[in-house]
């Protein structure tokens, strides 16, 4: 009986501990961290996924090449102050640029070049984009490759404003980046209004009179080539990130300009200007270069005739190019256009019609044509007039080339067929 007795009490006593060591593990279990969070738990951490923060994309990397990049070190906000203010635009008060544009004669200057945009605008700029919406295919290459531009950023932007690289030349020098905040009032206004004069042509017809326009322009006041573009980019409502002088080097290679240092052997002298619609909106880039591209010149600058070469398939715009595209002197340019382009928009004085070869090009024609203006009369298509003929849906609501009297310009659109 005794043993039976002491049986049970030891079967009592180990159920109870092991009822006292089942609580204790559960309380062991609630207080350890690891238990109440997965995430504290060392083993669960050799599984878990280390999530890094977002690497900064650099400025414009999804677009322009590691080789060729966008210097995001030279973004400064005087820039686009300055472009506004050779613009007629709203500059920063506390800034000597604010205060010069208090005064009567700046006003007057704002005025003037109010009315002359607001005739361009509505005349020119408008009725081109609506155009392009209804005739032009959607998608092109963001290459846009403007030959004898001068400092035309109108039409191409007008045409193809998703461009991100523009590539344009003339026989016009660069001249200085301006600095009015340097100057004194005096010479700023001096240089604004020879802007003025020298624009009064281009924002009225959208015809440069390059004799006329040279006259009012100079390589080191405001209405030099970069600031005439600097000029139309801030009207035309872009912000200016940075503008910096270049040289295609003899290895076509781009270099920085810092007046520093000597002409490379063959370099081609140029400006490189940075800007956005916004802050959200995409970079974009634009090169102009001066530089005589005839025969003789480019065997001189075949680092020229590289760096185009180099490039990716143009989109290539055309305007007013004195017809030098018709003659034999011009071959190296006229075939370097005809096989980098994927679609050429022209008038008469680009591109000869004979050159489109029929199984690779397909040609549309817009608008009107008779003959050229009488300065270039031995000129005349006949091949262009026919084109017109057929195709034309009526005038162009708008000026382009010489022909710059309502109603009387015409347009080429050239694809090349896949």
């Amino acid at each position: 009986m005794k043993i039976f007795l002491n049986r049970q009490k030891s079967k009592v006593i180990y159920i109870m501990i092991s009822l006292i060591s089942a609580l204790l593990i559960i309380n062991c279990s609630k207080d350890d961290p690891s238990k109440k969070d997965p995430k504290n738990n060392p083993d669960n951490k050799k599984n878990e996924k280390i999530v890094k923060p977002p690497v900064k994309k650099k400025l414009g990397s999804d677009y322009f090449s590691e080789s060729d990049p966008i210097d995001e070190k030279k973004i400064k906000p005087i820039f686009n102050q300055t472009a506004r203010f050779i613009a007629g635009l709203s500059v920063k008060e506390d800034t000597k640029l604010g205060k010069i544009s208090k005064s009567n004669n700046y006003l007057n200057y704002k005025k003037k070049m109010d009315q002359l945009w607001k005739t361009l605008q509505n005349k020119n700029i408008s009725t081109i984009k609506q155009w392009r919406e209804e005739n032009l295919p959607a998608s092109y290459n963001k290459m846009i490759f403007y030959p004898f531009s001068g400092p035309d950023t109108i039409n191409p932007l007008s045409f193809f404003e998703k461009g991100r690289d523009f590539i344009m030349f003339g026989l016009e020098r660069p001249g200085v980046i301006p600095q009015p905040h340097k100057a004194i009032e005096k010479i700023i206004m001096r240089d604004l209004w020879q802007l003025n004069q020298a624009l009064n042509n281009i924002l009225t017809i959208n015809f440069f009179v390059t004799k006329k326009m040279m006259r009012f322009m100079g390589e080191n006041t405001l209405s030099s080539i970069t600031g005439t573009m600097m000029f139309f980019l801030s009207r035309q409502k872009y912000e200016i990130l940075y503008v910096r002088k270049i040289w295609l080097d003899n290895k076509a290679k781009i270099i920085e300009n810092t007046g520093n240092e000597s002409k490379p052997k063959n370099g081609v002298n140029g400006v490189e200007i940075i800007f956005r619609k916004d802050k959200n909106a995409p970079v974009q880039r634009l090169r102009y270069y001066q530089i005589n591209i005839i025969d003789a010149s480019l065997r001189k600058h075949k680092n020229f005739v590289k760096y185009l070469n180099s490039q990716k398939t143009y989109t290539t715009i055309i305007k007013s190019a004195s017809y030098i595209l018709h003659n034999r002197e011009f071959g190296k340019i006229r075939n370097i256009i005809l096989s980098k382009s994927s679609q050429i928009l022209q008038d008469d004085s680009g591109v000869p019609l004979l050159y489109y070869t029929k199984n690779l090009w397909k040609l549309t024609c817009f608008g009107y044509y008779l003959r050229p203006v009488y300065l270039f009369k031995g000129h005349f298509q006949k091949s262009l007039f026919d084109c017109v003929k057929k195709m034309s849906k009526g005038k162009l609501p708008f000026r382009y080339g010489y022909h710059y009297r309502p109603g009387e310009s015409h347009l080429i659109f050239a694809e090349q067929i896949k």
